[in-house]
């Protein structure tokens, strides 16, 4: 199976849908839902958007994408930057220790 297989059947069986189901509110057969969790066979564009709409997931999460946001630095002084990146170092890792040398409350890097 591939990941978009695997999330596929995994946000299926949570909104307690069977393949045939998933296949009827889609248009195609329940040979090709199969497929596609098995890895077999990759949904369309199209069908990838439809199936996150009907499974109530993102076609980003079928995917395996990670959610990322970038956030600009333009304009901060380089001490501000290296603060930021300790605050996001310690919320990475909140239940743990900050890394060796580096002081969340200091704008040292």
């Amino acid at each position: 199976m591939t990941i978009l297989g695997n999330r596929i059947e995994e946000a299926r069986l949570n909104q307690g849908i069977s393949q045939a189901q998933l296949a009827r509110m889609l248009g195609v057969t329940k040979e090709t839902v199969s497929k596609w969790e098995s890895g077999d066979k990759e949904p369309t564009p199209e069908h990838l958007r439809d199936l996150g709409t009907v499974l109530k997931v993102s076609s980003d999460h079928l995917l395996g994408i990670e959610r990322q946001q970038v956030i600009s630095v333009q304009g901060l002084k380089d001490e501000d930057v290296c603060l930021l990146q300790s605050v996001v170092l310690y919320m990475r890792n909140k239940n743990t220790a900050p890394p060796p040398g580096i002081d969340i409350y200091s704008s040292k890097c």
